[in-house]
């Protein structure tokens, strides 16, 4: 019984450290939306971050996070790929969602721009970014391992 309490613990807890973690030490805020074509999202943002070896990757996975829980606010992205919140698909399918923040997360991207110099996020002052990201691809991705549900079913 105390095994699967501490099971339980683990699958619960661990995951909420983790996102915690990458909070603290990056936020972003969106400037600019746009679709480019018809299956990829073009975004501006401010990225604030501590560690300059660290910005571009922030950069992308803020663009990619975008897409997941907040979708566009237009268009055919203009809702959520992931409806359920980050906490919730992370809980659901851990192993999936780490492995595209780790490892996958550039079959995703299509280009990364820092469009400024780099700032230390100190002071209120981030460096620019342009990121566009391959939403569709990343949405039959999703489909594809049973994260979500096929469009239109």
């Amino acid at each position: 019984m105390v095994n699967l309490k501490l099971l339980k613990y683990l699958l619960f807890f661990v995951p909420l450290a983790s996102l915690s973690v990458k909070a603290q030490n990056t936020s972003y805020r969106i400037l600019h939306l746009e679709m480019e074509g018809t299956s990829d999202v073009r975004m501006e943002m401010i990225v604030y971050c501590k560690k300059k070896k660290k910005i571009t990757h922030e950069a992308k996975l803020a663009a990619v996070r975008t897409i997941l829980y907040t979708g566009t606010g237009y268009g055919v992205f203009a809702r959520p790929l992931i409806p359920d919140g980050e906490i919730t698909s992370f809980q659901e399918h851990l192993y999936y969602l780490s492995n595209l923040y780790d490892y996958r997360l550039d079959d995703f991207i299509k280009y990364v721009d820092m469009a400024s110099n780099y700032k230390k996020a100190d002071n209120n002052q981030g460096t620019h970014f342009i990121v566009c990201v391959k939403a569709l691809q990343l949405r039959r991705d999703l489909e594809k391992n049973n994260v979500i549900t096929k469009m239109g079913l």
